[in-house]
């Protein structure tokens, strides 16, 4: 079994919801624009999947397990951008 997706799972079974995907709307924006990047480009570079990253764009909530990867390549931890994440 490939370990990312074990790492997924349990983060699934202990999280197991959706989160606003607003405040990882804003972490992309203000990291591309750090770098410089479209949020095209920075997708690209942290190897988030176009469709992932069009449906968090598009939607109001966000996965956990897609909450925790991306935040975590963002160089943040997921309590950092929802703080009910320890909850």
């Amino acid at each position: 079994m490939d370990r990312s997706f074990a790492v997924a799972e349990s983060v699934r079974r202990r999280h197991g919801g959706w989160y606003d995907a607003a405040p990882l709307v804003a972490e992309l924006r203000r990291c591309a624009r750090r770098r410089g990047q479209s949020i095209t480009d920075l997708a690209q570079e942290l190897r988030i999947d176009r469709r992932t990253l069009q449906r968090i764009l598009a939607k109001r909530s966000v996965r956990s397990d897609t909450a925790d990867r991306i935040s975590i390549a963002l160089g943040r931890h997921p309590g950092e951008l929802w703080p009910e994440w320890f909850n």
